[in-house]
């Protein structure tokens, strides 16, 4: 398949806006080669992200503290969070799954004639609501920009549960998580039949726990979804250990090389970054090298850098190594979890690559 093991590099680092870069990126020979894409953590890298995780517990612990004493009102108000309001651009929906209500978020574009592609955002595992994903992400912009269909659905007890079984570290919810599965093939049905949702072009996007479900619902549902990207989670181990999908699916994994939740060397949890590519080019038949490309530092104050790589076969793997970017999504502020890219934006990334597939 073309992946190579590659030794770890000198712990040398370029410094930007205070932050860690790789070596590799300070090196014209390097910087676009599948060498600098794949390039392990130093020893630096990995105290930064201790430090980024330790610091968020800490923040996490002291709006706890805050919320206990003040009540609500000294609750912080970040967007996505709290009391939510549907706005006129989205229509609110629910089904009813296996006895249970489940909600979620619908935007058409103006102008829609018939069924179009349609796009479904997952929210991460601290979310309550799909409408939090409306409200922080772009996903609805460009949706209007591009004649797509976005779906935000909710989760159950603020998340997803792409392990049924309850094999996997990261479960959350046992068997109930079944639902889940059962409640997205209900939205594609539901979406098709009201004339909607083309059923040859549905796409399924997400990050951090929404990242895990978008990984489960390839492999379990690759009939049925053209596409799927992901955002800062790694191949969950339990469902590598599975069979594969029944069928090649085109993926686009995005990693940060100081995530401290889906950490770059893997976990009990999820694979190393090189292993989920690795996995995901033996799914989809894919050889030879890939193209290797630094894109533009659109913001040379954040102290990041995005390398992409895209191998072919029978569906491609794209893959983006986001060097100093921490768990969440770029190009948002919020930075509990460490700094965040503001080189890509994530629905124009993930859109020009799912657009032409279908399945």
């Amino acid at each position: 398949m073309g992946l190579r093991v590659f030794r770890p590099m000198a712990p040398a680092f370029v410094v930007g806006a205070g932050l860690l870069l790789h070596p590799a990126l300070a090196d014209p020979a390097r910087e676009a080669s599948l060498e600098a894409v794949l390039a392990p953590l130093t020893a630096d890298e990995i105290a930064t992200r201790a430090s980024i995780l330790e610091s968020a517990a800490e923040r996490r612990k002291a709006l706890a503290r805050r919320f206990a004493e003040g009540g609500a009102a000294a609750a912080p108000s970040l967007p996505g969070q709290g009391e939510l309001t549907v706005p006129a651009s989205l229509e609110r929906r629910i089904l009813s799954v296996e006895d249970q209500e489940r909600e979620f978020f619908v935007f058409v574009p103006e102008g829609l004639t018939g069924p179009a592609p349609t796009l479904f955002a997952l929210h991460g595992g601290a979310a309550t609501s799909g409408l939090q994903m409306h409200y922080k992400t772009d996903f609805t912009p460009m949706g209007a920009r591009e004649g797509v269909v976005i779906v935000y659905p909710s989760g159950l007890r603020n998340g997803w549960n792409w392990d049924p079984d309850g094999r996997s570290a990261g479960s959350r919810i046992g068997a109930e998580g079944a639902k889940d599965f059962a409640f997205f093939g209900a939205m594609f049905d539901r979406l098709v039949a009201d004339g909607l949702t083309d059923p040859a072009r549905i796409y399924v996007v997400g990050g951090s726990n929404g990242g895990s479900m978008s990984y489960a619902l390839a492999h379990a549902m690759p009939e049925r979804i053209a596409g799927t990207a992901i955002m800062v989670s790694i191949e969950p181990r339990v469902l590598a250990a599975g069979p594969p999908p029944a069928r090649p699916m085109p993926i686009l994994i995005a990693l940060g090389t100081l995530d401290p939740l889906m950490p770059w060397d893997g976990n009990e949890m999820g694979l190393p970054a090189e292993e989920t590519i690795a996995y995901w080019c033996r799914v989809n038949a894919c050889a030879g090298e890939p193209r290797v490309t630094l894109l533009p530092d659109r913001d040379p104050g954040d102290g990041t850098r995005v390398l992409e790589a895209r191998w072919e076969g029978a569906a491609p793997v794209a893959f983006y190594r986001l060097d100093g970017h921490g768990h969440g999504w770029p190009m948002v502020e919020e930075s509990v979890s460490g700094p965040k890219t503001q080189d890509v934006s994530a629905p124009e990334l993930f859109w020009a690559f799912l657009k032409d597939h279908r399945r």
